[in-house]
């Protein structure tokens, strides 16, 4: 091999070493993480560690962001959101689970509070509402009450009460 291609593997394999090593240090990625790094890719647009099978679902969620309906897109990243981080998923599990238990109405799911009666109609995470903003900006889809009734009927999942 001419030695300028080998120096210019060389200083890449230095850049990408040096790029994992921040990742390390920032906590981005822990040493655990970087077994078998086979599975994650340098972000050419960032110069970050991702997860392939991230940057992967990332490219088709463009690609079908072009070709389809937004709901489409956004059942995707739901159905995606739940694989992402399943200690997350099932820490919201039962964060939902607990408040369903503690409301006073459950059909309408109002709140115990006595200064205040409010009505929670879903919880939304917030890693999901970024995720689906990372896709559509907000004047590509006005994410209003409309948008979350809608929500609430093609993912009951996370409504609260028993009827809307």
């Amino acid at each position: 091999m001419p030695k300028q291609k080998t120096k210019k593997a060389v200083d890449l394999g230095r850049r990408a070493f040096e790029i994992l090593k921040e990742q390390v240090t920032k906590r981005k990625l822990t040493p655990s993480e970087m077994v078998g790094n086979s599975n994650y890719a340098i972000d050419e647009t960032s110069g970050l560690i991702r997860n392939v099978k991230h940057l992967e679902f990332v490219d088709k969620l463009m690609e079908a962001r072009r070709k389809k309906k937004p709901w489409d897109v956004i059942d995707m990243i739901v159905k995606e959101w739940a694989q992402l981080a399943p200690k997350q998923f099932e820490a919201f599990k039962v964060h939902l689970d607990n408040t369903r238990k503690d409301l006073k109405n459950k059909k309408f799911a109002s709140t115990p509070d006595p200064n205040a009666e409010r009505r929670m109609v879903m919880i939304f995470p917030q890693q999901l509402h970024d995720m689906i903003r990372s896709v559509y900006k907000a004047d590509e889809l006005l994410i209003d009450k409309e948008f979350y009734q809608d929500f609430c009927k093609r993912y009951p999942f996370f409504q609260i009460p028993e009827k809307l």
